[in-house]
Protein backbone atom coordinates (compact mmCIF):
# COMPACT_ATOMS: atom_id res chain seq x y z
CA UNK A 1 0.00 0.00 0.00
CA UNK A 2 1.44 3.34 -0.97
CA UNK A 3 2.02 5.91 1.73
CA UNK A 4 -0.02 9.02 1.20
CA UNK A 5 0.02 10.75 4.57
CA UNK A 6 2.66 13.33 5.42
CA UNK A 7 3.71 11.74 8.70
CA UNK A 8 4.09 8.32 7.07
CA UNK A 9 6.13 9.53 4.11
CA UNK A 10 9.47 10.75 5.41
CA UNK A 11 10.53 12.26 2.09
CA UNK A 12 7.52 14.59 2.08
CA UNK A 13 8.01 15.35 5.75
CA UNK A 14 11.65 16.33 5.29
CA UNK A 15 10.77 18.41 2.21
CA UNK A 16 8.15 20.25 4.27
CA UNK A 17 10.57 20.89 7.14
CA UNK A 18 13.29 22.01 4.74
CA UNK A 19 10.98 24.53 3.08
CA UNK A 20 9.99 25.92 6.48
CA UNK A 21 13.64 26.12 7.59
CA UNK A 22 14.69 28.09 4.47
CA UNK A 23 11.86 30.59 4.92
CA UNK A 24 12.33 31.05 8.65
CA UNK A 25 16.06 31.69 8.20
CA UNK A 26 15.32 34.20 5.46
CA UNK A 27 12.71 35.95 7.62
CA UNK A 28 15.08 36.13 10.59
CA UNK A 29 17.77 37.66 8.36
CA UNK A 30 15.26 40.17 6.94
CA UNK A 31 13.95 41.32 10.31
CA UNK A 32 17.42 41.47 11.81
CA UNK A 33 18.76 43.56 8.91
CA UNK A 34 15.72 45.84 8.71
CA UNK A 35 13.60 45.67 11.89
CA UNK A 36 11.33 48.38 10.51
CA UNK A 37 10.59 46.17 7.52
CA UNK A 38 8.69 43.47 9.42
CA UNK A 39 6.02 42.29 7.03
CA UNK A 40 7.50 44.39 4.21
CA UNK A 41 4.40 46.42 3.37
CA UNK A 42 4.82 46.39 -0.39
CA UNK A 43 2.37 47.38 -3.09
CA UNK A 44 -1.09 47.63 -1.45
CA UNK A 45 -0.06 45.72 1.68
CA UNK A 46 -0.72 48.73 3.90
CA UNK A 47 -4.33 48.77 2.69
CA UNK A 48 -4.79 45.09 3.45
CA UNK A 49 -3.53 45.81 6.96
CA UNK A 50 -5.85 48.81 7.42
CA UNK A 51 -8.83 46.78 6.25
CA UNK A 52 -7.95 44.07 8.76
CA UNK A 53 -7.63 46.63 11.54
CA UNK A 54 -10.95 48.18 10.55
CA UNK A 55 -12.64 44.77 10.72
CA UNK A 56 -11.39 44.37 14.29
CA UNK A 57 -11.94 47.86 15.65
CA UNK A 58 -14.95 49.10 13.64
CA UNK A 59 -16.48 45.84 12.31
CA UNK A 60 -16.45 47.59 8.93
CA UNK A 61 -14.80 46.59 5.67
CA UNK A 62 -13.44 50.07 5.00
CA UNK A 63 -10.31 52.18 5.19
CA UNK A 64 -10.48 54.51 8.18
CA UNK A 65 -9.38 58.12 7.61
CA UNK A 66 -9.41 61.09 10.02
CA UNK A 67 -12.45 62.56 8.23
CA UNK A 68 -14.36 59.27 8.06
CA UNK A 69 -14.22 55.90 6.35
CA UNK A 70 -14.21 54.83 2.73
CA UNK A 71 -15.81 51.44 2.11
CA UNK A 72 -13.66 49.17 -0.03
CA UNK A 73 -15.18 47.70 -3.18
CA UNK A 74 -11.78 47.11 -4.74
CA UNK A 75 -10.19 44.29 -2.73
CA UNK A 76 -11.96 41.00 -1.96
CA UNK A 77 -12.16 40.13 1.75
CA UNK A 78 -10.34 36.81 2.27
CA UNK A 79 -6.82 38.16 2.82
CA UNK A 80 -7.85 41.06 5.12
CA UNK A 81 -9.90 38.56 7.18
CA UNK A 82 -6.85 36.27 7.30
CA UNK A 83 -4.72 39.17 8.58
CA UNK A 84 -7.40 40.17 11.09
CA UNK A 85 -7.42 36.66 12.58
CA UNK A 86 -3.66 36.84 13.15
CA UNK A 87 -3.90 40.35 14.64
CA UNK A 88 -6.25 39.00 17.31
CA UNK A 89 -3.36 36.80 18.44
CA UNK A 90 -0.38 39.06 17.76
CA UNK A 91 -0.26 42.76 16.85
CA UNK A 92 3.37 42.63 15.68
CA UNK A 93 2.54 40.66 12.49
CA UNK A 94 4.96 37.85 13.32
CA UNK A 95 2.12 35.31 13.56
CA UNK A 96 0.93 36.46 10.12
CA UNK A 97 4.36 35.95 8.59
CA UNK A 98 4.95 32.56 10.22
CA UNK A 99 1.54 31.35 9.05
CA UNK A 100 2.41 32.48 5.53
CA UNK A 101 5.67 30.57 5.83
CA UNK A 102 3.66 27.45 6.69
CA UNK A 103 1.34 28.07 3.73
CA UNK A 104 4.29 28.52 1.36
CA UNK A 105 5.86 25.29 2.65
CA UNK A 106 2.49 23.54 2.23
CA UNK A 107 2.43 24.70 -1.40
CA UNK A 108 5.75 22.92 -1.80
CA UNK A 109 4.03 19.73 -0.67
CA UNK A 110 1.06 20.21 -3.02
CA UNK A 111 3.42 20.59 -5.98
CA UNK A 112 5.29 17.41 -5.05
CA UNK A 113 2.01 15.54 -4.50
CA UNK A 114 0.72 16.53 -7.95
CA UNK A 115 3.99 15.42 -9.56
CA UNK A 116 3.81 12.05 -7.80
CA UNK A 117 0.14 11.13 -7.88
CA UNK A 118 -1.07 12.88 -11.03
CA UNK A 119 1.92 12.42 -13.33
CA UNK A 120 3.41 9.36 -11.57
CA UNK A 121 6.85 10.97 -11.51
CA UNK A 122 9.64 8.90 -9.95
CA UNK A 123 11.57 12.11 -9.33
CA UNK A 124 8.58 13.76 -7.63
CA UNK A 125 10.60 15.54 -4.93
CA UNK A 126 12.44 17.71 -7.48
CA UNK A 127 9.44 19.98 -8.31
CA UNK A 128 8.79 20.56 -4.62
CA UNK A 129 12.46 21.21 -3.93
CA UNK A 130 12.66 23.74 -6.75
CA UNK A 131 9.68 25.66 -5.36
CA UNK A 132 11.19 25.43 -1.88
CA UNK A 133 14.23 27.41 -3.07
CA UNK A 134 12.51 29.74 -5.58
CA UNK A 135 13.54 33.26 -4.42
CA UNK A 136 10.37 35.21 -5.23
CA UNK A 137 7.97 33.07 -3.24
CA UNK A 138 10.44 32.90 -0.34
CA UNK A 139 10.55 36.70 -0.21
CA UNK A 140 6.83 37.29 -0.69
CA UNK A 141 5.75 35.00 2.13
CA UNK A 142 7.42 37.56 4.44
CA UNK A 143 5.40 40.43 2.93
CA UNK A 144 1.93 41.73 3.70
CA UNK A 145 0.88 40.49 0.31
CA UNK A 146 -1.85 38.12 -0.86
CA UNK A 147 0.43 36.07 -3.17
CA UNK A 148 1.27 33.34 -0.65
CA UNK A 149 -2.32 32.67 0.44
CA UNK A 150 -3.56 32.84 -3.15
CA UNK A 151 -1.00 30.38 -4.52
CA UNK A 152 -1.60 27.91 -1.69
CA UNK A 153 -5.37 27.92 -2.23
CA UNK A 154 -4.96 27.85 -6.02
CA UNK A 155 -2.52 24.91 -6.14
CA UNK A 156 -4.58 22.99 -3.58
CA UNK A 157 -7.63 23.50 -5.81
CA UNK A 158 -5.66 22.15 -8.78
CA UNK A 159 -4.58 19.14 -6.70
CA UNK A 160 -8.17 18.27 -5.74
CA UNK A 161 -9.33 18.75 -9.32
CA UNK A 162 -6.77 16.20 -10.50
CA UNK A 163 -7.70 13.91 -7.61
CA UNK A 164 -11.39 14.12 -8.57
CA UNK A 165 -10.51 13.30 -12.17
CA UNK A 166 -8.34 10.31 -11.30
CA UNK A 167 -10.55 8.79 -8.59
CA UNK A 168 -13.86 9.80 -10.21
CA UNK A 169 -15.14 11.19 -6.91
CA UNK A 170 -17.55 14.13 -6.96
CA UNK A 171 -16.65 15.18 -3.41
CA UNK A 172 -13.10 16.09 -4.50
CA UNK A 173 -14.57 17.99 -7.45
CA UNK A 174 -16.76 20.09 -5.15
CA UNK A 175 -13.83 20.73 -2.81
CA UNK A 176 -11.82 21.91 -5.81
CA UNK A 177 -14.64 24.23 -6.91
CA UNK A 178 -14.92 25.69 -3.41
CA UNK A 179 -11.16 26.31 -3.30
CA UNK A 180 -11.16 27.96 -6.73
CA UNK A 181 -13.88 30.31 -5.45
CA UNK A 182 -11.88 30.92 -2.28
CA UNK A 183 -8.89 31.91 -4.44
CA UNK A 184 -11.19 34.47 -6.08
CA UNK A 185 -11.95 35.90 -2.64
CA UNK A 186 -8.19 36.25 -2.12
CA UNK A 187 -7.41 37.80 -5.51
CA UNK A 188 -10.00 38.67 -8.17
CA UNK A 189 -7.62 37.59 -10.94
CA UNK A 190 -9.12 34.10 -10.55
CA UNK A 191 -12.60 35.21 -11.66
CA UNK A 192 -12.68 34.02 -15.28
CA UNK A 193 -10.66 30.87 -14.57
CA UNK A 194 -13.77 29.50 -12.84
CA UNK A 195 -15.52 29.26 -16.19
CA UNK A 196 -12.42 27.61 -17.64
CA UNK A 197 -12.58 24.85 -15.03
CA UNK A 198 -16.28 24.41 -15.84
CA UNK A 199 -15.31 23.55 -19.42
CA UNK A 200 -13.04 20.73 -18.22
CA UNK A 201 -15.73 19.38 -15.91
CA UNK A 202 -18.05 19.27 -18.93
CA UNK A 203 -15.35 17.38 -20.84
CA UNK A 204 -15.19 14.97 -17.91
CA UNK A 205 -18.85 14.12 -18.54
CA UNK A 206 -17.98 13.35 -22.15
CA UNK A 207 -15.18 11.03 -20.94
CA UNK A 208 -17.55 9.40 -18.38
CA UNK A 209 -15.49 10.73 -15.46
CA UNK A 210 -18.35 12.80 -14.04
CA UNK A 211 -22.12 12.77 -14.36
CA UNK A 212 -24.43 15.58 -15.43
CA UNK A 213 -25.54 16.16 -11.84
CA UNK A 214 -21.90 16.73 -10.88
CA UNK A 215 -21.44 19.58 -13.32
CA UNK A 216 -24.72 21.12 -12.13
CA UNK A 217 -23.59 21.09 -8.50
CA UNK A 218 -20.12 22.33 -9.50
CA UNK A 219 -21.66 25.16 -11.52
CA UNK A 220 -23.82 26.15 -8.53
CA UNK A 221 -20.72 26.22 -6.31
CA UNK A 222 -18.61 28.42 -8.59
CA UNK A 223 -21.48 30.72 -9.60
CA UNK A 224 -23.36 31.12 -6.30
CA UNK A 225 -20.51 31.51 -3.81
CA UNK A 226 -19.02 34.61 -5.52
CA UNK A 227 -22.50 36.14 -5.55
CA UNK A 228 -22.38 36.46 -1.74
CA UNK A 229 -19.81 39.25 -2.01
CA UNK A 230 -21.51 40.67 -5.09
CA UNK A 231 -24.70 40.91 -3.02
CA UNK A 232 -22.81 42.87 -0.35
CA UNK A 233 -21.68 45.30 -3.04
CA UNK A 234 -25.23 45.56 -4.38
CA UNK A 235 -26.56 46.51 -0.93
CA UNK A 236 -24.10 49.41 -0.75
CA UNK A 237 -23.90 50.51 -4.40
CA UNK A 238 -26.79 48.95 -6.34
CA UNK A 239 -24.19 47.15 -8.49
CA UNK A 240 -24.23 43.34 -8.42
CA UNK A 241 -20.53 42.95 -9.25
CA UNK A 242 -17.75 41.13 -7.37
CA UNK A 243 -15.18 43.96 -7.37
CA UNK A 244 -14.63 47.36 -8.99
CA UNK A 245 -11.40 46.15 -10.58
CA UNK A 246 -12.19 45.26 -14.17
CA UNK A 247 -11.88 48.75 -15.64
CA UNK A 248 -9.16 49.72 -13.17
CA UNK A 249 -6.96 46.80 -14.20
CA UNK A 250 -7.57 47.43 -17.90
CA UNK A 251 -6.78 51.14 -17.79
CA UNK A 252 -4.26 51.60 -14.98
CA UNK A 253 -2.30 48.38 -15.49
CA UNK A 254 -2.63 47.17 -19.07
CA UNK A 255 -2.99 50.54 -20.81
CA UNK A 256 -0.55 52.24 -18.44
CA UNK A 257 2.02 49.52 -19.14
CA UNK A 258 1.66 50.12 -22.89
CA UNK A 259 2.00 53.87 -22.35
CA UNK A 260 5.14 53.23 -20.32
CA UNK A 261 6.66 51.26 -23.19
CA UNK A 262 5.81 54.05 -25.62
CA UNK A 263 7.12 56.96 -23.53
CA UNK A 264 9.96 55.21 -21.67
CA UNK A 265 8.77 56.64 -18.36
CA UNK A 266 8.57 54.70 -15.10
CA UNK A 267 5.46 52.67 -14.41
CA UNK A 268 4.47 54.50 -11.24
CA UNK A 269 4.94 57.86 -12.97
CA UNK A 270 2.72 56.68 -15.82
CA UNK A 271 0.02 55.50 -13.41
CA UNK A 272 0.00 58.91 -11.72
CA UNK A 273 -0.42 60.61 -15.09
CA UNK A 274 -3.29 58.25 -15.94
CA UNK A 275 -5.04 59.02 -12.68
CA UNK A 276 -4.93 62.72 -13.53
CA UNK A 277 -5.93 62.06 -17.15
CA UNK A 278 -8.87 59.82 -16.18
CA UNK A 279 -10.03 61.20 -12.81
CA UNK A 280 -12.45 59.31 -10.59
CA UNK A 281 -15.63 60.92 -9.27
CA UNK A 282 -13.90 61.38 -5.91
CA UNK A 283 -10.96 63.19 -7.52
CA UNK A 284 -13.34 65.48 -9.42
CA UNK A 285 -15.38 66.34 -6.32
CA UNK A 286 -12.32 66.99 -4.18
CA UNK A 287 -10.43 68.72 -7.01
CA UNK A 288 -7.38 66.57 -6.30
CA UNK A 289 -4.18 66.32 -8.35
CA UNK A 290 -2.34 63.04 -7.89
CA UNK A 291 1.33 63.76 -7.21
CA UNK A 292 2.81 60.57 -5.75
CA UNK A 293 2.15 56.86 -5.29
CA UNK A 294 1.04 57.29 -1.69
CA UNK A 295 -1.70 59.62 -2.83
CA UNK A 296 -2.54 57.21 -5.65
CA UNK A 297 -2.97 54.23 -3.32
CA UNK A 298 -5.19 56.28 -1.03
CA UNK A 299 -7.44 57.25 -3.92
CA UNK A 300 -7.68 53.64 -5.11
CA UNK A 301 -9.98 52.93 -2.18
CA UNK A 302 -12.41 55.59 -3.36
CA UNK A 303 -13.04 53.89 -6.72
CA UNK A 304 -16.74 53.29 -7.35
CA UNK A 305 -18.47 50.97 -9.79
CA UNK A 306 -19.43 54.01 -11.85
CA UNK A 307 -15.74 54.86 -12.04
CA UNK A 308 -14.99 51.32 -13.14
CA UNK A 309 -17.49 51.47 -15.99
CA UNK A 310 -15.91 54.76 -17.06
CA UNK A 311 -12.44 53.16 -16.92
CA UNK A 312 -13.63 50.26 -19.08
CA UNK A 313 -14.82 52.63 -21.80
CA UNK A 314 -11.58 54.62 -21.76
CA UNK A 315 -9.48 51.44 -21.78
CA UNK A 316 -11.38 50.21 -24.84
CA UNK A 317 -10.70 53.48 -26.65
CA UNK A 318 -7.01 53.29 -25.74
CA UNK A 319 -6.75 49.69 -26.94
CA UNK A 320 -8.37 50.43 -30.30
CA UNK A 321 -5.89 53.22 -30.94
CA UNK A 322 -2.80 51.24 -29.77
CA UNK A 323 -3.38 47.69 -31.01
CA UNK A 324 0.15 46.96 -32.20
CA UNK A 325 1.62 48.64 -29.13
CA UNK A 326 -0.35 46.16 -27.03
CA UNK A 327 1.08 43.22 -28.98
CA UNK A 328 4.65 44.46 -28.59
CA UNK A 329 4.10 45.25 -24.92
CA UNK A 330 2.70 41.78 -24.28
CA UNK A 331 5.84 40.07 -25.60
CA UNK A 332 8.10 42.46 -23.71
CA UNK A 333 6.10 41.94 -20.55
CA UNK A 334 6.13 38.17 -21.00
CA UNK A 335 9.93 38.19 -21.31
CA UNK A 336 10.30 40.15 -18.10
CA UNK A 337 7.65 38.23 -16.19
CA UNK A 338 9.18 34.87 -17.07
CA UNK A 339 12.87 35.79 -16.91
CA UNK A 340 13.02 38.85 -14.64
CA UNK A 341 15.62 38.01 -12.01
CA UNK A 342 15.52 41.11 -9.85
CA UNK A 343 14.15 40.84 -6.32
CA UNK A 344 14.26 43.91 -4.11
CA UNK A 345 14.43 42.10 -0.79
CA UNK A 346 17.11 39.59 -1.73
CA UNK A 347 19.32 42.17 -3.38
CA UNK A 348 19.00 44.65 -0.51
CA UNK A 349 20.72 42.10 1.72
CA UNK A 350 23.27 41.00 -0.86
CA UNK A 351 24.77 44.43 -1.28
CA UNK A 352 23.79 48.02 -1.82
CA UNK A 353 20.42 48.12 -3.56
CA UNK A 354 20.09 49.26 -7.14
CA UNK A 355 16.41 48.83 -8.00
CA UNK A 356 16.48 48.37 -11.72
CA UNK A 357 15.02 45.64 -13.92
CA UNK A 358 14.09 44.85 -17.50
CA UNK A 359 11.50 47.64 -17.60
CA UNK A 360 14.27 50.17 -18.16
CA UNK A 361 16.59 47.77 -19.98
CA UNK A 362 14.20 47.41 -22.93
CA UNK A 363 14.64 51.07 -23.78
CA UNK A 364 18.44 50.98 -23.92
CA UNK A 365 20.50 50.61 -27.08
CA UNK A 366 22.55 47.53 -27.81
CA UNK A 367 21.96 43.86 -26.97
CA UNK A 368 25.08 43.44 -24.83
CA UNK A 369 24.31 46.67 -23.01
CA UNK A 370 20.93 45.19 -22.10
CA UNK A 371 22.55 42.00 -20.83
CA UNK A 372 25.10 43.96 -18.83
CA UNK A 373 22.52 46.16 -17.15
CA UNK A 374 20.28 43.19 -16.36
CA UNK A 375 22.94 41.09 -14.64
CA UNK A 376 25.93 43.20 -13.62
CA UNK A 377 25.11 44.80 -10.26
CA UNK A 378 26.97 46.99 -7.80
CA UNK A 379 28.18 44.04 -5.74
CA UNK A 380 29.44 40.55 -6.56
CA UNK A 381 26.74 38.78 -4.46
CA UNK A 382 24.00 40.68 -6.32
CA UNK A 383 25.45 39.73 -9.69
CA UNK A 384 25.85 36.09 -8.66
CA UNK A 385 22.27 36.05 -7.39
CA UNK A 386 20.90 37.29 -10.71
CA UNK A 387 23.00 34.92 -12.83
CA UNK A 388 22.11 31.89 -10.70
CA UNK A 389 18.44 32.90 -10.65
CA UNK A 390 18.42 33.13 -14.45
CA UNK A 391 20.00 29.65 -14.73
CA UNK A 392 17.38 28.37 -12.29
CA UNK A 393 14.54 29.74 -14.45
CA UNK A 394 15.99 28.33 -17.66
CA UNK A 395 16.28 24.92 -15.96
CA UNK A 396 12.66 25.05 -14.77
CA UNK A 397 11.26 26.07 -18.17
CA UNK A 398 13.35 23.48 -20.00
CA UNK A 399 12.02 20.63 -17.85
CA UNK A 400 8.51 22.00 -18.08
CA UNK A 401 8.56 22.11 -21.89
CA UNK A 402 10.11 18.64 -22.05
CA UNK A 403 7.34 17.14 -19.92
CA UNK A 404 4.68 19.21 -21.65
CA UNK A 405 5.57 17.32 -24.81
CA UNK A 406 6.04 13.97 -23.07
CA UNK A 407 2.58 14.14 -21.45
CA UNK A 408 0.83 15.73 -24.42
CA UNK A 409 -1.88 13.04 -24.38
CA UNK A 410 -2.69 13.64 -20.70
CA UNK A 411 -5.78 15.82 -20.10
CA UNK A 412 -4.21 17.10 -16.85
CA UNK A 413 -1.51 18.81 -18.91
CA UNK A 414 -4.11 20.69 -20.95
CA UNK A 415 -5.85 21.78 -17.76
CA UNK A 416 -2.56 23.11 -16.34
CA UNK A 417 -1.58 24.74 -19.61
CA UNK A 418 -4.94 26.50 -19.95
CA UNK A 419 -4.57 27.99 -16.45
CA UNK A 420 -0.98 29.07 -17.18
CA UNK A 421 -1.99 30.74 -20.46
CA UNK A 422 -4.93 32.38 -18.68
CA UNK A 423 -2.61 33.87 -16.07
CA UNK A 424 -0.07 34.91 -18.69
CA UNK A 425 -2.65 36.82 -20.72
CA UNK A 426 -3.90 38.67 -17.64
CA UNK A 427 -0.61 39.66 -16.02
CA UNK A 428 2.32 39.50 -18.47
CA UNK A 429 1.88 42.95 -19.95
CA UNK A 430 2.33 44.61 -16.53
CA UNK A 431 5.95 43.39 -16.31
CA UNK A 432 6.00 42.45 -12.62
CA UNK A 433 7.87 39.25 -11.88
CA UNK A 434 5.86 38.73 -8.67
CA UNK A 435 2.95 37.75 -10.93
CA UNK A 436 5.09 34.80 -11.99
CA UNK A 437 4.64 33.13 -8.58
CA UNK A 438 1.37 31.26 -9.33
CA UNK A 439 2.51 30.56 -12.89
CA UNK A 440 5.80 28.99 -11.87
CA UNK A 441 4.03 27.02 -9.15
CA UNK A 442 1.83 25.40 -11.80
CA UNK A 443 4.78 24.86 -14.13
CA UNK A 444 6.74 23.15 -11.38
CA UNK A 445 4.17 20.38 -11.07
CA UNK A 446 5.56 19.22 -14.43
CA UNK A 447 9.19 20.03 -13.67
CA UNK A 448 10.65 16.63 -12.87
CA UNK A 449 13.12 14.44 -14.69
CA UNK A 450 12.40 10.77 -15.35
CA UNK A 451 14.71 8.80 -17.64
CA UNK A 452 11.80 7.30 -19.54
CA UNK A 453 9.27 9.70 -21.02
CA UNK A 454 5.69 8.83 -20.21
CA UNK A 455 2.84 9.40 -22.57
Amino acid sequence: MRKTFLLNDKSFFYLFLGAIFIRVIFFVVVTKSQPQGLGNEVNDGIHYLKLAQSLITHQSYAIQYPNGEVKDFFRPPAYPIFIACTLLIDKTLQVLIYLQILLSASTVLCIAYIAKYTFKAKNYLLPGLLYAIEPNNIAYCTYISSETLFVFVWITAVYYFFKAWQEKKSLFLYISGFLFVLSLYVRPIAQYSLYLTLFFVAYGIYKHIFKVKHILVYAIVILMLPSIWALRNYVHTQHFVFTAQKGWQALFFYCASVEQHITGQGFEETQIQFFNRYPTQYIKKQNITVTDTTNLLTLTNAITFEDDVYFQKEAKKYFLSHKMDFVRSFFKGSAYMLFGVGNWTWESYLGSLQKRGLKQVFDEQGFWQKIKHQFIRQSVPQTMFRVLYFIFLVFVYTLFLRNLYAFRRNISVYFLLSLIVYMMILVAIVMENRYRIPIIAMMLTLTFYDLERKR
